[in-house]
């Protein structure tokens, strides 16, 4: 293109790009200006139909009856006048119906009253003042265009939330030495199918990754989401928790899940739901739910020091397996101030379970 010859290939890239986004902005807002012109048409008739009211009252005849309308003539100072408007209406909006409602006061045929506008003689109407139906069509187009304006609204809101979220995500990963991305470009079945959190659900989606290497453990923190289907008609529900994962080859973890206990949890531990629990901590077997394939295994490595945390910190998820550990707090988002806090309480978790 000759009007970007002379550009270097960033400046003309960058406005290509601003080329783009004119074209799409401008494709996109068409419609929404091709919807607002009955919008327009139907409050103009509103309005004009309104100032209506002080029109002057002549006498006129019915010359035609049309099934929809009437045609009729007036004279002024002598002079013929012909019309056909009966109202100020957006006719495309009213039904056989609304039509007969409207000329039900009107006679076939004959003498009929007709308000002529001052200052147009040529302008009249058989019925003045506001009327119901003077903004039928307006009403018909404004519900679903308000509606398509509150939704479009919700959208930028939310988008400008996304936008802030990421870039303050994006500080707090760079202070923590890691890298970002929005959107997690991960395999999760690869990764964490082996895990309980990533067992259940549909429309899996990993966001707001940060990722990197710290002490030769590779680290992630990440929003997770995911969709469960609700019974019947129920509707189905998104939960969406804050991740923090840690994966190291010379970590080997038994596979255990400890999460809170809850009182269905108790019911089913006494019809042989398991749950490890510790006598000598009764506050840590009171607070979480401990399940594992070899329980032998993690008694040993649930040491005193341990099981004191975890009564310390109420309310963790954690999950391990071989050289993973997953820390997060169940359907909870970790606002990105946070962060870092967040991080650094899944480190001293891992701190727990694995010396490096």
């Amino acid at each position: 293109m000759t009007v970007f010859k002379d550009l270097s290939p960033h400046a003309r890239d960058r406005r290509l790009k601003r080329l783009a986004a004119f074209v799409v902005i401008a494709v996109l807002f068409l419609p929404f200006c091709i919807a607002l012109f009955p919008v327009y048409v139907g409050i103009s008739n509103g309005i004009k139909q309104f100032n209506t009211s002080d029109w002057k009252k002549v006498n006129g005849k019915i010359i035609k009856k049309t099934r929809f309308g009437r045609t009729y003539a007036y004279k002024i100072n002598k002079r013929p006048y012909l019309a056909d408007r009966i109202i100020y209406v957006d006719t495309n909006y009213l039904d056989y119906d609304e039509w007969a409602s409207l000329a039900n006061g009107i006679p076939d045929s004959g003498p009929v009253d007709v308000y002529v506008n001052p200052n147009n003689l040529k302008e009249s109407v058989l019925i003045k003042g506001h009327h119901r139906l003077s903004f039928a069509g307006t009403l018909f187009v404004l519900v679903p265009i308000g509606l398509l304006l509150f939704a479009g609204i919700a959208y930028a809101m939310g988008y400008i939330y996304e936008k802030k979220r990421s870039g303050t995500l994006q500080l707090a990963a760079q202070s923590l030495g890691l890298f970002f991305e929005q959107k997690g470009r991960i395999n999760i079945e690869q990764h964490f199918g082996q895990f309980h959190l990533f067992s259940v659900g549909s429309g899996k989606k990993i966001k707001y990754r940060m990722y990197g290497t710290i002490d030769e453990v590779d680290v992630m923190v990440f929003r997770y989401e995911y969709t469960v289907l609700g019974a019947g008609d129920a509707p189905s529900t998104t939960y969406k928790q804050t991740v923090a994962s840690f994966r190291s080859n010379k970590m080997n973890l038994p596979g255990f899940e400890l999460r809170p206990e809850r009182l269905f949890h108790k019911i089913g531990g006494i019809f042989g739901y398991q749950d490890i629990d510790f006598d000598t901590h009764p506050k840590f077997s009171r607070y979480y739910l401990l399940r594992s394939s070899n329980e032998p295994k993690i008694r040993s490595i649930f040491s005193s020091k341990v099981l004191s945390f975890f009564e310390k910190h109420k309310g963790l998820c954690v999950e391990a397996q071989g050289n993973t550990l997953l820390c997060y707090r169940r359907e909870k988002k970790v606002k990105p101030h946070k962060i870092k806090l967040f991080f650094e309480e899944g480190y001293n978790i891992l701190r727990l379970f694995y010396s490096g």
